[in-house]
């Protein structure tokens, strides 16, 4: 169902690389729920018009450094020009349950976003085509964050965000953070 989605909106989520069937899954306990979604990279709109009509409850907003986008008809969703690098472009947007960056592919540019929003993704944080063919070597960005990862090691431990499962996927990378155990849980 969302791979026809993407195709009627012109989305290459699904056209050139296939995202459909692993969004439907990481989605499949969100989809109906109210939750926010945000995308960066905007280009002309059909992902955000995906979202409008696949997630039915969502509050959606895309992030682009290209003005244009600003100008987009979309029916729930809204645009927000800025430079996802640069934590001032998203002042004051608050938390989400659902990041997808797919913006500029370059792996120091995913991981400074990265940086920036892992703390205000309450659920879901999806970083796509990672070996976009811009980003010399290919895959870059798997080595660059798992690098990062183990030299700024306080960046994920337990007392500042929720253990989450680590999913590759094609050309993506997915970060799902488990439900948080109760005190009485805990051992």
């Amino acid at each position: 169902m969302l791979a026809e989605i993407f195709h009627k909106f012109g989305s290459d989520k699904e056209s050139f690389h296939h995202y459909a069937s692993i969004y439907e899954w990481l989605l499949f306990d969100l989809k109906h729920k109210p939750i926010r979604l945000l995308e960066i990279g905007v280009q002309s709109g059909g992902s955000l018009r995906a979202w409008e009509e696949y997630l039915v409850n969502a509050e959606i907003v895309g992030v682009d450094i290209d003005p244009a986008c600003a100008s987009l008809r979309l029916d729930r969703a809204r645009v927000v020009i800025g430079d996802a690098s640069k934590p001032e472009t998203f002042s004051g947007l608050g938390d989400f349950d659902v990041i997808i960056d797919d913006g500029g592919h370059q792996p120091a540019d995913q991981l400074a976003t990265l940086a920036t929003m892992w703390e205000r993704t309450r659920s879901l944080y999806v970083i796509e085509d990672i070996s976009w063919k811009l980003a010399n070597p290919q895959f870059q960005l798997v080595d660059t964050t798992f690098h990062r990862l183990r030299r700024e090691s306080a960046m994920w431990r337990s007392s500042i965000i929720a253990p989450c499962w680590t999913i590759f996927a094609k050309e993506l990378i997915a970060f799902k953070k488990l439900p948080q155990r109760g005190n009485h849980e805990q051992g």
